[in-house]
């Protein structure tokens, strides 16, 4: 479970908890069941807006709060609204009355990452480690790592991250583990883990983007693009595929077939926010700074919360190529604020802070 990995993955597979766990045992009344239903649809269809305007409507009717708290925070939690999340977990907690531990212990989990995201670092592990004495899971042992990770305890994390893939049967772990440990450009150690996620997508043929992503990392790029193309032909809406050619093609310095691919999906309205962030990536490759700023901005205006820390991220290079350091400085720090979580960011903030 990982969620810019890291903030999107996890909260998606959350998000997936939420719309198959949520009880209406004990529930009447068809109209605050059918506004609580909508709610969920729109959640489902990353429609947040519509999701927190729904859930709201449904609290104010004093019905279903449990389940609607916990909606509205996942909403807001898409929206990067951490704190306001937070407070939604909270409520749901004090509105639990009659529900199931389960229930509790996702609405927990939710929790824990609010506080991790908002940068407290120290209540994120102090939650984790209750759940992990309570039971041990793939995913929460798995955020234990990365906490250990960025306080620089690389062991403490390998033990972790061993305890999570030895319980988890899904081969996304391992990449998940793999990237954190490239992210800290500590690739060797996450060989194994790959290799694991490889032996194991050989078994589901059915994920392409999985298998997508593994031959990328292992630099097989002509497998790799194979893999993605067969998955867009299957889900002409999944962003990540869509960016993650595009960023194959770039590998394979084919950086036509990319901006072509990117500028296939703009008309798509789930992929134009990504493909608009994989212009750019071309853009910069190829030293056009301006154009770079402009695909920025026009996927910026798009307001897709599962892209918009990378678009982010990304101008902030673009303005650091311009030696625009100025700007640069203002706009890492602005990041640095709003994902207190996401280190290369912070590297960058760090970096500038010096120029």
């Amino acid at each position: 479970m990982t969620f810019m990995k890291y903030s999107r993955k996890t909260v998606l597979t959350l998000t997936a908890v939420l719309l198959i766990g949520i009880l209406l045992a004990g529930c009447s009344g068809s109209e605050p069941k059918a506004a609580f239903e909508e709610a969920q649809t729109a959640l489902a269809e990353r429609r947040y807006s519509d999701a927190i305007t729904g859930f709201e409507a449904v609290i104010a009717q004093d019905r279903y709060l449990a389940e609607s708290y916990r909606g509205l925070g996942i909403a807001l939690l898409q929206q990067t609204s951490y704190a306001e999340a937070a407070i939604a977990f909270n409520k749901s907690i004090l509105n639990s009355e009659g529900q199931k531990d389960e229930f509790l212990r996702d609405v927990n989990k939710y929790l824990a990452y609010c506080r991790l995201k908002q940068g407290r670092v120290s209540e994120a592990k102090e939650m984790y480690a209750e759940l992990i004495a309570a039971q041990e899971e793939p995913d929460i042992l798995y955020m234990m790592g990365r906490i250990k990770m960025s306080e620089g305890d690389t062991q403490g994390a390998g033990e972790d991250f061993s305890s999570a893939a030895a319980l988890s049967t899904d081969y996304n772990m391992y990449i998940s583990i793999y990237e954190l440990y490239k992210e800290h450009k500590m690739d060797a150690n996450g060989a194994d883990f790959l290799q694991r996620a490889l032996d194991m997508a050989r078994t589901q043929e059915s994920d392409h983007y999985g298998m997508g992503v593994i031959q990328y990392y292992l630099q097989n790029y002509e497998e790799a693009k194979a893999e993605l193309i067969e998955d867009l032909r299957q889900n002409q809406n999944d962003e990540r595929a869509v960016l993650l050619l595009g960023k194959t093609y770039l590998a394979m310095a084919d950086a036509a077939n990319a901006r072509a691919m990117y500028r296939e999906y703009l008309d798509n309205p789930n992929c134009a926010a990504a493909s608009y962030n994989g212009l750019a990536m071309c853009d910069l490759q190829e030293k056009n700074y301006r154009s770079a700023l402009q695909n920025i901005k026009d996927g910026l205006a798009c307001n897709d919360d599962t892209i918009m820390e990378s678009l982010l991220y990304n101008e902030i290079i673009v303005y650091e190529h311009m030696q625009d350091w100025t700007t640069a400085k203002v706009k890492a720090a602005a990041f640095a604020a709003t994902f207190p979580t996401n280190e290369a960011g912070q590297r960058e903030n760090a970096f500038l802070s010096t120029r």
